[in-house]
């Protein structure tokens, strides 16, 4: 539909200076300028958040941290700059590297006051100092992905959330581990007539990790599983340090007697893969096998699960966080707000504001069907469950 001379009215006196985005059709109202608007009447009221018609050209988007660039805020920094160039959307990228106090400063310093804001929270106080730089400025804000924006997103109408169910994960953990066991009656190494596992954890207090381990273990609990856990241990998300606590935890139990190792995330998942083939295991279908299993599905895991080294992981898509981060801003920027937001171009359901990303399973099977994960694989290598 024609934008009409309200539309660019609001543009230039709500937000002066800010330019349309390019792949908005040329209008005759177009040449109104900043000057011509403020010499219109004003409207009695302020008005809070982004006018409709709020055009998003640039965006910043601030990350709690990216890592070594292979984990899956990597992989959604990159899928998020391919849906953003799609809509004609530039972005800038900042990383806190964990930071709460870098975090603030980045948005103190690079938020500015007219681009709209995607927010990666590290804490609390970061999320929060976010979400009042953009009611300040009349900006929209979409949290994505951490606890702290989801806490927050509520307090400011022009503020949303995209992420995923955290329990769904777990329940998701437990259902790959309860298949492996039924598919072999052997899984019980010691006899005990218990599950003995390594549960590698998030941070501590984080409620990804604490949602999916809870939800893991009363997910294993309900379908009847007698669970030993034998050891367990806060990784941060990281690769050597989930090696460490492994090898460390190894030193204190048979590995002869381990019957599983659940992790919170693909990269702690590899880092006990790692120690494990160390010692002999996971190596291939000639040697002893203990099931692994993650989350994420980063390219590196899933290779591993196709491969038959790891048991399989659940799949956290960040090709669908992207486009749904993407698309709800592309509708923000066509002047929809809350529930005029028009869900079909965004590509999942929108409630109070908050976008629900579904996870999927990644067993071996789907794994090996993943065009891009089948070069290189030597069969006699895979390890059929």
């Amino acid at each position: 539909m024609p934008r009409g001379f309200a539309y660019y009215w609001r543009m230039a006196y709500l937000h002066p200076g800010r330019e349309r985005c390019s792949r908005h059709p040329a209008s005759p109202w177009a040449a109104l300028t900043t000057a011509a608007a403020l010499a219109l009447p004003q409207p009695a009221l302020a008005i809070e958040g982004p006018a409709p018609g709020f055009a998003a050209c640039h965006a910043n988007v601030f990350y709690y941290s990216l890592g070594s660039g292979k984990g899956f805020l990597s992989l959604l920094r990159a899928a998020l700059e391919d849906e953003a160039s799609r809509h004609g959307i530039s972005v800038s990228a900042y990383d806190a590297k964990g930071s709460s106090q870098e975090q603030i400063k980045q948005v103190d310093q690079r938020a500015g006051g007219s681009d709209p804001i995607i927010f990666n929270a590290v804490d609390d106080d970061s999320a929060l100092f976010a979400l009042n730089h953009a009611r300040d400025h009349r900006l929209p804000i979409i949290f994505f992905h951490r606890e702290s924006g989801e806490k927050i997103y509520g307090k400011y109408d022009h503020a949303y959330f995209v992420g995923t169910n955290r329990r769904m994960c777990g329940i998701y953990q437990a259902e790959l581990l309860q298949s492996y066991i039924k598919d072999n009656p052997g899984y019980d190494r010691n006899h005990n007539g218990k599950v003995d596992y390594l549960l590698v954890m998030g941070p501590e207090g984080n409620a990804d990790a604490v949602e999916r381990t809870s939800a893991f273990k009363g997910a294993m609990e309900a379908t009847g599983h007698s669970m030993a856990l034998v050891g367990a241990g806060h990784c941060g998300w990281d690769r050597a340090r989930a090696a460490e606590f492994v090898l460390n935890a190894l030193r204190n139990y048979p590995v002869d007697a381990l019957d599983a190792v659940i992790a919170n995330n693909d990269a702690m998942a590899l880092g006990a893969l790692d120690v494990l083939q160390g010692k002999g295991y996971n190596l291939s279908s000639q040697t002893a096998y203990i099931p692994v299993v993650g989350a994420d599905g980063i390219d590196e895991a899933i290779t591993a699960i196709a491969q038959g080294s790891m048991l399989g992981s659940v799949f956290q898509d960040y090709r669908l966080y992207a486009s749904a981060i993407m698309g709800l801003l592309a509708e923000l920027s066509e002047g929809h707000t809350g529930n005029t937001i028009v869900e079909e171009n965004i590509g999942l359901q929108m409630d109070e504001r908050r976008i629900t990303v579904p996870y999927s399973v990644i067993d071996q099977q789907r794994a090996i069907a993943l065009g891009q994960h089948t070069d290189n694989i030597d069969e006699d290598s895979l390890h059929y469950q």
